[in-house]
Parts: C-alpha cells; sequence; structure tokens
C-alpha cells in the first residue's frame, strides 16, 4: 500500500444555489436600470441602485461559498479534508491525526447541524463516518472515500492501536 493517497470527489450545486446566482446577477440588472432612471428621471433612484447592487453581491457572494469538489488525503498518520469552492479557492476544513480518531465506519444514520460534511450528502451510499477528538469534545466527519482510502484508513488506525499495544 501506497504511505500517501489523494482522492478527490465531485459535487454538484444544488437548485438553490443557481437561484441565488440568479437573483444576484438579476439584481445587478434592477440596480443598472435604477442608475438609468436615476440619471434621466429622479436621483433617489440612486438609493434603489445602492441597494439593488448589495443585494445581488450578497446573492453572489453566497453562490461563491458553495463547494464544488472536496479532497481527500490520507498518509500513514493523519487524514487531510479540503474544499474546493466554486471560483477555485481551496480551503482546509479538517486535518486529523489517526490517533485522535475514536470510530470510523459506515454512516448510517442522520447528520446534525454540527457534522463535517464532505460530500454531496450523508444520505448517500457509501458515505463513512470518522469521529474524532479536538480539544476534550468529539467531533463527526461524513465522508465518502473510496475502497482503498478506506482500507488506507483501516490499517492506519489498526497500526496504531498495534503501536500502542507494543509500547505496553
Amino acid at each position: 500500500m501506497t504511505t500517501q493517497y489523494t482522492q478527490t470527489v465531485q459535487v454538484t450545486i444544488d437548485k438553490r444555489a443557481r437561484a441565488a446566482q440568479l437573483m444576484g446577477l438579476a439584481a445587478f440588472l434592477l440596480a443598472f436600470a435604477f442608475l438609468m432612471i436615476a440619471a434621466f428621471v429622479n436621483w433617489y433612484f440612486m438609493i434603489g441602485c445602492g441597494v439593488f447592487i448589495i443585494l445581488g453581491a450578497l446573492e453572489i457572494h453566497f453562490f461563491n461559498l458553495n463547494a464544488r469538489e472536496y479532497t481527500y488525503s490520507a498518509s500513514k498518520k493523519r487524514l487531510v479534508i479540503a474544499k474546493k469552492d466554486v471560483v477555485g479557492k481551496q480551503a482546509r476544513i479538517a486535518d486529523i491525526l489517526f490517533d485522535d480518531v475514536s470510530e470510523f465506519g459506515i454512516f448510517d444514520g442522520v447528520a446534525d447541524a454540527d457534522d463535517i460534511l464532505a460530500c454531496q450528502s450523508g444520505a448517500e451510499a457509501g458515505a463513512y463516518q470518522l469521529i474524532f477528538k479536538v480539544k476534550e469534545r468529539l467531533e463527526r466527519l461524513i465522508f465518502k472515500p473510496d475502497e482503498y482510502m478506506t482500507e488506507l484508513i483501516l490499517v492506519a488506525l489498526k497500526g496504531g492501536e498495534e503501536e500502542a499495544e507494543n509500547e505496553q
């Protein structure tokens, strides 16, 4: 088995996010229309222009925050999860040492708001959960590794347990 493995999972953007993008573009068009009206009719329409510019910018900003893909990187000692948004900006959302993992298995429950979701949804087939310690509390990561990544994680978790037994 390899010592470093990286997997990328593509995620589709939901219809609500697409609707937010379209509403943002429509708000920018309305702002432009209000600008034209303000130039020829009444300057109070500049207030409406400013409001629509702000609303359009917020809608586009929230659309750009949606995840487009997740990258899982496993090594002998850690699992790193990164998220790439619509714009292409990548951010690390989890960096987990295998020594901190308390449970790993197939996810068959309901995702909470506190869970770290690194796949399309927790309800899809092949989703796994990884429960780990972070500063005296437990966190749950829900993700969708392929078979090879799953084997690497299981070997890393077993290796950590065997090393702990050998030290005693």
